[in-house]
């Protein structure tokens, strides 16, 4: 289970996130889904330890240790950092080999993301968006976390592989669980089992898939009227 208990984080005097709270339990895509600036990002970074919350804490599976949250969770970033100069074969073994992951699993994940001959005989930078990202994706994935956390991990792709993302999260959400953040009403829905609603850094909503049908056909800003 993922814990996150009254998570507070200001900058300076601008409140990021203000006494959130939500658990995780077995598998699914939950959708963390906000305006932009509702504090998506923050939240992200702190379950992952890359940002200390000023009150509140998390936990997975019961441990709250930082060096155990980065060994069990894979996280994709929205500006996903790749060595560009790398092939991709190499990128993964090289991963690989800090974390003494098999050959096996590497061809697993480049199987499931779609690593074609023709994507794997060229370096990252040469190839597109969509193809770094499920690079990035494949990254988070391969040491297969617990929880994976994915910050707008389909920001700026093409409607193809906008598709084509959305099915590999899909099919990783089926035996484990995932934390998905995005501003956009339409992509949780085609996702997300879950979803939480984060304004101004509060959690003002959260809805399970029985319950979408009373936000479907509805804007972000409308279901954010809705809880003022």
């Amino acid at each position: 289970m993922l814990k996150v208990s009254k998570i507070s984080k200001k900058f300076g005097d601008q409140k990021a996130l203000d006494q959130l709270s939500f658990n995780l339990e077995g598998p699914g895509v939950t959708g963390v889904l906000g305006l932009n600036g509702a504090g998506k990002s923050t939240l992200m970074k702190i379950i992952v330890s890359n940002l200390s919350p000023d009150e509140g804490n998390i936990s997975l599976n019961g441990n709250k240790d930082a060096l155990y949250l980065k060994s069990n969770i894979g996280y994709l970033s929205e500006r996903n950092p790749l060595y560009e100069e790398m092939y991709p074969m190499a990128y993964f073994r090289f991963h690989a080999s800090a974390r003494k992951i098999s050959q096996n699993r590497i061809e697993q994940v480049m199987d499931l993301i779609g690593m074609t001959p023709e994507v794997l005989s060229k370096k990252i930078k040469a190839l597109s968006k969509g193809f770094r990202q499920r690079i990035g994706l494949g990254i988070a994935i391969l040491h297969e976390p617990d929880l994976l956390i994915l910050d707008e991990p389909t920001s700026g792709l093409d409607p193809k592989q906008l598709i084509e993302i959305r099915n590999i999260i899909k099919i990783y959400g089926q035996n484990h669980k995932v934390l998905f953040s995005s501003h956009i009403m339409q992509e949780v829905e085609e996702v997300c089992d879950r979803i939480i609603f984060i304004k101004e850094g509060s959690l003002v909503g959260d809805y399970t898939m029985e319950d979408l049908q009373k936000i479907q056909g509805k804007s972000l800003d409308e279901v954010f009227l809705d809880h003022n």
